[in-house]
C-alpha cells in the first residue's frame, strides 16, 4: 500500500528521485501559517479599536465637543451611540450649522462612524 502525502508535489516527485519534496513543500505550508496569523492579528486589532470606549462614553464626549464650541448652539441637537456609531438627531438652522454639528461630532467621534438625522429649519431662531 502506497503511503499518501501532504504535498501536490509528491506525485512529481516519484518520476524525479532528486527532487527534495519537504523542502519543496515547506514554503507554501509557511505561507498558510503566516497568513492564518496575520489575520488572526488584523481581526484582533479591528476589534479592540472598534469597542475600546463605551457607547455612553462616547455618548457624552461627542456632546461635550458641541457644546464646547463657542459658534454652534446645539440646543436643538440630540446625540446617541449605538454599536459605536454616533448618531445626530434634531433641529440646525442653515447649511453651515449642519456642516459644523458633522464636523465636530467627526472630530469628537474619532475613527467611528458619524449618521446624521438633522433637519434644516431656514430662517430658525437660535
Amino acid at each position: 500500500m502506497r503511503k499518501r502525502s501532504l504535498c501536490a508535489l509528491d506525485s512529481y516527485a516519484s518520476e524525479i528521485p532528486a527532487l527534495n519534496t519537504p523542502f519543496k513543500c515547506r514554503p507554501a505550508i509557511i505561507c498558510v501559517c503566516l497568513g492564518v496569523v496575520l489575520s488572526g492579528i488584523a481581526a484582533a486589532a479591528t476589534a479592540a479599536n472598534v469597542y475600546s470606549i463605551p457607547d455612553a462614553d462616547l455618548r457624552d464626549s461627542v456632546q461635550y465637543a458641541l457644546h464646547a464650541d463657542p459658534y454652534f448652539h446645539d440646543g436643538h441637537v440630540q446625540v446617541s451611540v449605538e454599536h459605536g456609531v454616533v448618531h445626530l438627531h434634531g433641529v440646525v438652522f442653515s447649511d453651515s450649522d449642519l456642516r459644523d454639528a458633522m464636523r465636530i461630532a467627526t472630530m469628537a467621534a474619532g475613527d467611528r462612524h458619524v449618521i446624521e438625522n438633522l433637519t434644516i429649519i431656514q430662517g430658525g431662531v437660535r
